[in-house]
């Protein structure tokens, strides 16, 4: 959303977000106030081999099952603050 649109809809209610570059994650936290409440994964697909990268974070579940991994993605993070 925000590479096309350049911002997020202040209305909006996502509770995670995707971010193409995990060497980016602080900057965005930092210049969008919004993306602090959200979920934030990285790399959940690609579209050339060239762009799949090594397993990294994962979302931590009770079980592994679809209603288990959209419980964790509602659940707001707590993220430091912007320095």
């Amino acid at each position: 959303m925000i590479a096309n649109l350049g911002w997020i809809p202040p209305d909006s209610k996502f509770t995670a977000a995707e971010v193409h570059n995990p060497a980016r994650i602080g900057a965005l936290l930092c210049d969008h106030e919004y993306l602090r409440g959200c979920q934030i994964l990285t790399s959940s697909d690609t579209h050339t081999l060239g762009a799949i990268q090594e397993a990294g974070p994962t979302i931590l579940v009770k079980e592994k099952s679809a209603p288990a991994v959209i419980e964790a993605l509602l659940k707001r993070p707590t993220w430091k603050p912007c320095s």
